[in-house]
């Protein structure tokens, strides 16, 4: 089975980087704890479906391009980094 998309990693390699600065992604993982913490809560789970994910990118950087399909969640908690889990397919 041929894929859409080329899928080598220089071809993913713009989904998988940050396109915004590492102190700006550890300030949102910062800030999520924070409320997970002033909550009573151990975890944030956000699931979205389709490249509609801006919830998704925000919590972990990571980017579904508009041609991929499948969903991707991420769980953070009151400790350590999120975790980033996706079926996405392009």
């Amino acid at each position: 089975m041929k894929s859409r998309n080329p899928y080598g990693w220089e071809e993913r390699s713009a989904v998988l980087e940050l396109d915004f600065d590492e102190s700006e992604f550890r300030s949102r993982i910062r800030s999520v704890q924070a409320r997970l913490e002033a909550l009573d809560l151990d975890a944030l789970l956000v699931w979205e479906e389709g490249a509609n994910g801006s919830n998704v990118r925000y919590l972990s950087g990571f980017y579904m391009p508009p041609t991929w399909i499948g969903g991707a969640l991420v769980l953070g908690g009151r400790e350590g980094g999120p975790v980033l889990v996706t079926r996405a397919v392009a």
